[in-house]
């Protein structure tokens, strides 16, 4: 047996730092999605692989990740560790937030069907994957990023996979 980390964003593991002494709005809006933006996907390999690495020298054996833009790396990197893990798709719609504006990069500008379609798609390709070890669930990473109609959309698509939903709630006072 060997503990569970039910929450560890696997491909933010190299910007570790970057929201030291920032307020939340500035953490994700100004400082952690650019660096996400700026990420290769071979970049989100790495840093998912570094931070099981990380999670297995400390004893952990399983993690539920929170979503990223990666999850197909995420996945990859916990078959050649050999971990338990949990991933998911973010999913926005919402560009213009209470706490800001989101980055203008592609990545962050999806509607609500590209959202949906694109999480499910993650679910149905990586759902019991790696001999059991990897599974995929949806996620509402910050509501306040999520329409109505995607938050409704998710949970319509996690009650017909049978899987659960991870998100942030009030992580935050500006949410």
């Amino acid at each position: 047996p060997g503990f569970i980390d039910t929450h560890v964003h696997n491909t933010q593991h190299l910007g570790r730092g970057l929201g030291d002494g920032c307020d939340m709005p500035t953490l994700l809006l100004e400082r952690l999605y650019a660096y996400e933006a700026a990420m290769t996907p071979e970049d989100a390999y790495w840093a998912a692989k570094l931070c099981q690495l990380e999670l297995i020298k400390a004893g952990t054996t399983c993690f539920l990740d929170p979503s990223s833009y990666y999850p197909e790396e995420t996945a990859r990197a916990t078959g050649d560790t050999g971990m338990r893990g949990i991933i998911s798709r973010t999913a926005f719609d919402v560009q213009n937030t209470r706490i800001g504006r989101l980055p203008r990069q592609s990545l962050f500008r999806e509607t609500t069907s590209e959202a949906l379609e694109r999480a499910e798609q993650t679910v149905v390709e990586y759902a019991n994957s790696f001999d059991g070890r990897v599974d995929a669930w949806f996620s509402i990473r910050i509501p306040v990023g999520c329409s109505d109609e995607l938050c409704r959309g998710i949970k319509r698509l996690a009650d017909k996979h049978g899987v659960g939903i991870v998100t942030h709630c009030c992580e935050s006072q500006d949410q």
